[in-house]
C-alpha cells in the first residue's frame, strides 16, 4: 500500500506512521507515492520558515529522501525490490535538470539497503481525432529517456489514463471530458510497449489498473469535470485482463484507487457495488501472480471481524469492566494477524470462541424496563422509537435566519426559539444530509402563554428538483402547541421545508423534529457470483430481508430489470423469500432483489451476474488418432483416453524437432476450446508451445486463441472467441528435441441437447373408451448419452417408465384404460450433461360409445370454410374455436404452416435499439387477396387465446413480416372493449402475427410512470435516445412533443417545404412538423419560427393537444370555463380556451394545490402520460 505523501510535517506522514504500524501488525508493506510538487509549494514555509526559496525546497528534497530511506525503507514494512527502496514520484516538483544533482546525492545507505529507485508517472497523453478515435502516445521526455550514460528515473509508472473524450453528448452532459473501457484498455496497450522497449533501460514494468473515475465530489479540482465510467465493474475487469494477457511484460501491477471517495475510484465496498471490486482484485491478482485464491475466507472473514469489533465496541460504551474486556481485545487482535498470514483455520476458531464470549457478556447486561403512568401531567409517552434525524441539521429561513438553528436543536424552552419577522409567507428549509425514509413530524410553536402558534402550514420535500407535499403534512387551524404528524404515506427525501401561511411577526416556533423510519436490509444469497447454469435449469433465487423497525411487506426479484412474476414463498425460521423460475437464455444475467417495508421504504440487494451455457464436452475421447511418434510403452492413444495420471501418458521422440497429433472427430463438430494436460503432476515437463490446429479440408490453420508460448504450467484450458467447424484436428508443438510428455488432450464442444421424436403415433390418436395407450419414442445424442426418458400429460410429468427395446433402438410408454376425452402428451429426453428436448405433442381422443362412430370431417369443414369466404361470409376458423373476422370478402386467410412459422420469427426484435422482447401469440396468418379483385385497406379482427392468462393485453399489437428486409413491422392494433380481440387494418398482402410486445429502458425501472410509458412504447409511439435510454424526467422539447402528437394519430412525415428560418430541413423532426402544419395542429409564432429545441410550456401542450383532439373528433366547438386552476390569471388569453378543455377532459391535470402552472415545463414522463388518456379516450 502506498500513502499519498507530502513531506515529513505534513499531515500526510501522520497518516504513514499510523499506517506503519498496522502494516508491521498485519505483515504489509507500506510505501509512498510522493507528490513532490506539495514541497514546493509554501506549505513547507509554515513549518520551516529558513526554507523560502525554490533552491531552499531543492535542498529540502535531499532531505526529505533521506528521511524517507531511514524512517520507511530501513525498517520491516519498507517496499524494496532487490534492496532497492520503491519511490514513486507523482510530479510537479524538480525539473529533470533540478532532479539529476538529487539523484546523484551521496545518501547514506543502511545495510541490507541498496540505492534508492524512482519512478515518475508515465507521460501518455491523448487526444481525439475528429471521427471519435482516441489515440494515445508516449512522450519520450528528459524524465523518461537516456540522458548522459544512464536514465534520470529507473522508469515511469501507470496512472488515471487521460479523459479526452469531448463529453457533448447527453449521456455525459455532467462532466467536461471522459473516456470509455476502450480508452483505458488502449492507454495499457501503448504503455506496455513504451515500458518494454529495450532503449529506455526500464528497471521495473510498472502497469496500472483503475476501476473507474468521477472528480466531481471534489468540486473537479476547480474546474474541470472527468469521468471513466465502471460499467458495472467492465472498465476494472478489462484493465485487470490486459494486465493478465501480458503477465511477461509487466513486473508490477499498481491499483490506482485511493479511498478519499472524492475522486470516484474507490476499490471498498459501497452499498451500490458491493464487494465487486473487492472480489475482482483479489481474482485477477492471483491470476497475475499465478496464485490461487480463497474467496470465501479472505473476503468473509475480514467481514466477521469487522462485526465483532462492533459488538465489543458496544460491550466497551455500556460500561462492561475493561479487565474483562481487554483479553477479548488482544484475541481479536490476534485473528486479524491470523487472517493476514493465512492462517484460516485457526482465524475461524477464534472468531467462534469470541463470538460465545460476547454473546455470553451481552447476556448479563441489566435492562431496565420503565412504566409510565398516563395520568400524570407532564409526562409524554413516545410511541414510535423513530429517531429525530432533523437534530442539530443545517437550516435556512426567509426571515430572522441567524436564530434558525434553535428550530433544530433540540432544546424545547421559551430560551431556543425562532420567531418570523414580517414575511406574508415563512419558508423554512432543512437539509438532512442523507436520504431517509420519512414516517412523521413533530412540530412545537408558540410560546408558553400559547401565543404565536402556528395555525396554517404545508410540510413539503424534495423529489427530484422538485417540492412536493408530503402526504398528510398539510395543516389547517391547528390547535395545539405540540403538534405530532402522521404522514399518510412516508417519503424518501434528503430535504424538507415548513411553508407556513401565518402572516405577521407574531410567529413563534420552538422546535422541528423529523422522525425516519430505517430502510429494510436485504441480501441476495443465491445464486452465487458468475454462477454458470444450464438454460434448462429450474434456478431458486433466495434473498434475506428483514426490517429493524417494522416488518417486510414484499419481497421483488429482478432478472436483468424485469420483474420475476412467478409467487415468491417466505420461510419465518429463516426470514428467508424465494422464487424459482424455470430457466433461462443463454448468455448473462443480472439478479437483484427488493425489500419493501410496512411504511413504503425499499431497499435494493447487490447485484448478482450469472451466465446460462450449455456445458462444454471432450469430443476427443477415443477418437481415431494419428501421431508424429510415440514410444513403446507410452503410445499416442493415451493422449485421448480419458485417464489423467503420470503413468498413461503420450511420450515422443526426442530426435524430432516437431511433434504433432491429429485426431479424427469423426463428424463436423464446431470447437470451442482445448484444455492442454502436459508433463507431470509434480509440474515438471510441461510442454512449453503448443497450440490447437484444424483442417480445412486443403491445409492445417491454427484455431483462434488456443495456442501457447513459453508456457509453464502442466494444466492450460483456452476457450476460443471464434468457434471453428471441422471434422479433424491437430495437437502441435515445436519444442525442439528434448520430447513431450502428454497426458491428456481435450478437445472442447459445446454439448448438443439430444434428439428425441416420436415414433408411433407421431401427432394424433383416437382410441375407444377402455383401450389402452401405446407411446413409442426415438431418442438419441450425438454426443453424449440418454439418461432418462420421462412422459408428461399437459405440463404433468406421468409416473411411467419407459421401457427401452435395444434391438429397435426405442423407448415405449403403456398407459392402461385412458377415460373419455381429449389428452396432449409429450416426451422429454435427458443427456449426461443434464440438457434436455422434448418431442412434438400428441393429441389422443378417447370416444365414448355413443360418438364412437362418428367420422372425421376436418377436410370437409375446411373445404367448406373458403366456400363460405366466397359467398361473403366474414369469418375464417383457421384451426380455433374463436373466429378470424375479415371485412372484404375479396380476402382469403391461411395459417401459416408450423415449420415456417420459426423462420419467420427468428427476427422478431431485428431492427430496435430499445430492449425488446417481443412474444408470438398466436400462429401466424398469411393474408391474400384473390384473384382478380380489387385490393384496398380491410379490417380484421384477431382472437387472443383467453387461455393464456399471463398476456399483457395492453402491450398487444399487430405485426407485418417484410420480407426484403427480414424484419417485422408494428402495424397497430385496437383492443376491443371486451379485451379478447385485436382490431387491425391490413394495407399490404402477406404474413401478419399478433405479438405481446415487451419493451425496456434501462433508466426506467421503479419510475412512477413505467406503466404508462412501457404500454405506449408498446405501440411504438414513444422511442428512447440513440443510447437506448428514454431520459423520463427530462424537460420535453417542443419537437419531442410534436413526434409524440403526430405518433398518436398516426400522421405520417411529409417532406419539409422550408416555412420556418429555425428549421433546416436536414433535422430528425423536421418533416412531422411539416406534417403537423399541413394538418393544422402546428401553426408558429408568426414570425416564421417554430422553436424546435426550446422547452415546451404547459398551456403550450393544452393548446397543441386541443387542436389535435378537434381534428381526430371533428370537433369545432370548444365549452370554456374560467374556474380552471387557482392560476387562471397566469394562463396566456390564447390559451385558456385550451386549458379548459384539457382540464375538464383530465387529459392533464393541475397540482395538488389546485394551481395549473401554465409556464412551467413538462418532462417527458409528464408528457407521455398525458398521451396515454388520451390515447385511451380515442379508441
Amino acid at each position: 500500500f502506498f500513502v499519498e505523501w507530502g513531506f515529513q510535517e505534513h499531515s500526510s506522514n501522520q497518516q504513514l506512521q499510523a499506517m506503519q504500524k498496522i502494516a508491521e501488525k498485519y505483515d504489509f508493506k507500506i510505501g509512498v507515492n510522493w507528490c513532490d510538487a506539495w514541497l514546493f509549494y509554501d506549505w513547507i514555509t509554515k513549518y520551516r520558515p529558513e526554507v523560502v526559496t525554490r533552491e531552499d525546497k531543492l535542498h529540502a528534497f535531499e532531505g526529505e529522501v533521506q528521511y524517507l530511506i531511514d524512517q520507511v525503507f530501513n525498517t520491516t514494512t519498507g517496499p524494496t525490490y532487490d534492496g532497492h527502496p520503491i519511490i514513486y514520484l507523482f510530479g510537479g516538483g524538480p525539473t529533470p535538470q533540478e532532479f539529476e544533482p538529487i539523484k546523484d546525492s551521496s545518501y547514506l545507505i543502511p545495510e541490507g539497503l541498496k540505492e534508492p529507485w524512482f519512478f515518475r508517472r508515465a507521460p501518455i497523453g491523448g487526444s481525439q481525432s475528429t471521427t471519435g478515435e482516441v489515440n494515445y502516445k508516449y512522450e519520450n521526455t528528459d524524465w523518461h529517456k537516456v540522458k548522459l550514460e544512464k536514465p534520470l528515473v529507473e522508469g515511469p509508472f501507470g496512472w488515471m489514463p487521460p479523459r479526452v473524450r469531448d463529453a457533448s453528448t447527453e449521456q455525459y452532459s455532467k462532466w467536461d471530458k471522459y473516456a470509455t473501457s476502450e480508452d483505458v484498455v488502449s492507454y495499457l496497450d501503448t504503455l506496455t510497449k513504451a515500458i518494454n522497449n529495450e532503449s529506455a533501460q526500464i528497471k521495473l514494468r510498472n502497469s496500472v489498473v483503475v476501476p473507474g473515475m468521477d472528480n466531481r465530489g471534489c468540486a473537479g479540482w476547480g474546474t474541470n469535470f472527468t469521468f471513466i465510467p465502471r460499467e458495472n465493474g467492465k472498465t476494472y475487469e478489462d484493465m485487470w485482463n490486459f494486465n493478465v494477457e501480458h503477465q511477461e511484460d509487466i513486473d508490477v501491477v499498481y491499483i490506482a484507487s485511493w479511498n478519499d471517495y472524492t475522486e470516484g475510484h474507490q476499490i471498498e465496498p459501497t452499498m451500490e457495488d458491493g464487494y465487486r471490486e473487492i472480489a475482482t482484485t483479489q481474482k485477477y491478482a492471483a491470476q497475475f501472480k499465478e496464485e490461487v485464491p480463497n474467496e470465501e475466507e479472505t473476503l468473509q472473514l475480514p467481514e466477521e471481524l469487522f462485526h465483532l469489533r462492533k459488538k465489543y465496541n458496544f460491550l466497551k460504551k455500556v460500561g462492561i469492566q475493561e479487565d474483562t474486556l481487554i483479553p477479548i481485545q488482544e484475541k481479536l487482535n490476534e485473528i486479524g494477524q491470523n487472517i493476514s498470514t493465512q492462517n484460516f483455520d485457526i482465524a475461524k476458531q477464534g472468531l467462534q470462541e469470541v463470538q460465545e464470549e460476547l454473546t455470553s457478556l451481552r447476556s448479563h447486561i441489566q435492562k431496565t424496563s420503565i412504566t409510565f403512568n398516563l395520568q400524570t401531567e407532564g409526562v409524554k409517552v413516545q410511541t414510535s422509537s423513530n429517531e429525530n434525524v432533523a437534530l442539530n441539521k443545517p437550516i435556512t429561513t426567509n426571515s430572522n435566519n441567524e436564530n434558525a438553528f434553535y428550530l433544530v436543536d433540540g432544546v424545547d424552552t421559551d430560551t431556543s426559539i425562532w420567531q418570523g419577522i414580517g414575511e406574508d409567507e415563512y419558508r423554512i428549509e432543512i437539509d438532512l444530509e442523507d436520504m431517509y425514509n420519512l414516517v412523521r413530524a413533530e412540530v412545537i410553536s408558540g410560546t408558553a402563554d400559547e401565543t404565536g402558534m402556528l395555525t396554517n402550514f404545508t410540510l413539503q420535500y424534495l423529489d427530484q428538483g422538485e417540492w412536493k407535499d408530503i402526504p398528510g403534512g398539510l395543516i389547517e387551524e391547528n390547535p395545539t402547541q405540540n403538534l405530532d404528524i402522521k404522514f399518510s404515506n412516508s417519503v424518501t427525501t434528503q430535504k424538507v421545508r415548513v411553508l407556513c401561511q401565518d402572516k405577521g411577526e407574531g410567529i413563534v416556533i420552538r422546535e422541528i423534529k423529523l422522525f425516519s423510519n430505517q430502510f429494510p436490509q436485504i441480501d441476495l444469497k443465491s445464486p452465487k457470483k458468475d454462477e454458470t447454469l444450464l438454460p434448462d435449469t429450474p434456478l431458486k433465487m433466495i434473498a434475506h430481508a428483514f426490517d429493524r423497525d417494522g416488518n417486510i411487506e414484499k419481497v421483488e426479484f429482478y432478472i436483468n430489470e424485469r420483474l420475476v412474476e412467478e409467487p415468491v414463498m417466505y420461510d419465518s425460521e429463516t426470514e428467508e423469500y424465494s422464487v424459482v423460475i424455470q430457466g433461462f437464455d443463454l448468455g448473462e444475467h443480472r439478479i437483484i432483489a427488493k425489500a419493501y417495508d410496512n411504511q413504503g421504504a425499499f431497499t435494493k440487494s447487490q447485484e448478482i451476474q450469472i451466465r446460462a451455457d450449455l456445458p462444454l464436452v471432450n469430443i476427443a475421447y477415443k477418437k481415431p488418432i494419428v501421431a508424429s511418434s510415440e514410444m513403446g510403452d507410452s503410445p499416442a492413444i493415451y493422449a485421448v483416453d480419458g485417464e489423467i495420471c503420470d503413468d498413461l501418458r503420450w511420450r515422443t521422440n526426442v530426435k524430432d524437432a516437431e511433434h504433432w497429433l491429429e485426431i479424427d472427430l469423426m463428424q463436423v463438430e464446431e470447437i470451442c476450446g482445448v484444455e492442454f494436460i502436459t508433463g507431470y503432476s509434480n509440474g515438471g515437463w510441461a510442454v512449453k508451445n503448443m497450440k490447437l490446429q484444424a483442417w480445412d479440408g486443403e491445409q492445417w490453420v491454427d484455431i483462434p486463441g488456443l495456442s501457447v508460448q513459453e508456457n509453464k504450467k502442466t494444466q492450460v484450458n483456452l476457450l476460443t472467441e471464434q468457434p471453428v467447424q471441422t471434422n479433424k484436428v491437430r495437437f502441435y508443438s515445436n519444442d525442439g528435441t528434448r520430447g513431450l510428455r502428454v497426458r491428456e488432450i481435450k478437445v472442447l464442444a459445446y454439448n448438443k441437447k439430444p434428439m428425441v421424436e416420436l415414433v408411433k403415433p407421431i401427432e394424433k390418436s383416437e382410441l375407444g373408451l377402455g383401450e389402452s395407450l401405446t407411446i413409442q419414442v426415438k431418442a438419441m445424442d450425438t454426443d453424449g448419452e440418454i439418461t432418462k426418458i420421462e412422459l408428461y400429460e399437459g405440463e404433468k410429468l406421468l409416473d411411467k417408465e419407459a421401457i427401452f427395446d435395444e434391438a429397435l433402438d426405442q423407448y415405449t410408454f403403456t398407459i392402461e384404460g385412458v377415460l373419455q376425452g381429449s389428452y396432449q402428451y409429450t416426451v422429454k429426453a435427458y443427456d449426461n450433461a443434464g440438457l434436455w428436448s422434448k418431442s412434438s405433442t400428441l393429441v389422443v381422443t378417447v370416444k365414448g360409445e355413443e360418438d364412437s362412430n362418428i367420422s372425421d370431417s376436418n377436410e370437409d369443414e375446411n373445404e367448406g370454410t373458403e366456400k363460405n369466404q366466397d359467398e361473403n361470409s366474414a369469418s375464417s376458423t383457421v384451426g380455433q374455436k374463436e373466429k378470424i373476422w375479415i371485412d372484404n370478402p375479396n380476402m382469403v386467410i391461411k395459417k401459416v404452416p408450423q415449420e415456417a412459422q420459426k423462420e419467420y420469427l427468428k427476427n422478431t426484435g431485428k431492427g430496435t435499439k430499445e430492449k425488446v422482447q417481443r412474444i408470438p401469440l398466436d400462429p401466424l396468418v398469411d393474408l391474400q387477396w384473390k384473384e382478380n379483385k380489387i385490393k384496398e385497406p380491410t379490417l380484421i379482427t384477431l382472437p387472443i387465446d383467453q387461455k393464456k392468462k399471463d398476456i399483457d393485453k395492453e402491450k398487444v399489437g399487430i405485426f407485418y413480416y417484410k420480407k426484403d428486409d427480414d424484419k417485422w413491422i408494428y402495424v397497430g392494433g385496437i383492443l376491443n372493449e371486451q379485451k379478447d380481440s385485436i382490431i387491425f387494418t391490413a394495407v399490404e398482402p402477406g404474413i401478419y402475427a399478433m405479438m405481446e410486445n415487451q419493451v425496456y429502458f434501462e433508466d426506467l425501472q421503479q419510475h412512477w410512470a413505467q406503466r404508462e410509458i412501457e404500454v405506449m412504447a408498446s405501440k411504438e409511439m414513444v422511442l428512447g435516445r440513440d443510447d437506448g435510454f428514454l431520459y423520463p424526467d427530462q424537460e420535453i422539447t417542443r419537437a419531442e412533443f410534436f413526434a409524440l402528437l403526430a405518433r398518436l394519430v398516426n400522421i405520417e412525415p411529409l417532406r419539409y417545404t422550408g416555412e420556418f428560418q429555425d428549421i433546416r430541413g436536414d433535422e430528425w423532426y423536421a418533416d412531422v412538423i411539416q406534417a403537423l402544419v399541413e394538418e393544422g395542429v402546428l401553426l408558429g409564432n408568426g414570425q416564421k419560427e417554430m422553436k424546435p429545441n426550446d422547452r415546451i410550456t404547459r398551456e403550450e401542450m393544452a393548446v397543441f393537444i386541443t387542436r389535435m383532439y378537434q381534428r381526430e373528433k371533428e370537433i369545432s366547438h370548444i365549452p370554456f370555463s374560467l374556474e380552471i386552476a387557482e392560476d387562471s390569471d397566469q394562463i396566456s388569453d390564447w390559451a385558456k380556451e385550451a386549458v379548459s378543455f384539457v382540464s375538464k377532459q383530465g387529459f392533464m391535470t393541475g397540482f395538488p394545490s389546485g394551481h395549473f402552472e401554465p409556464k412551467g415545463h413538462g418532462t417527458r414522463a409528464q408528457a407521455i402520460v398525458t398521451m396515454k388518456r388520451i390515447y385511451d379516450r380515442i379508441h
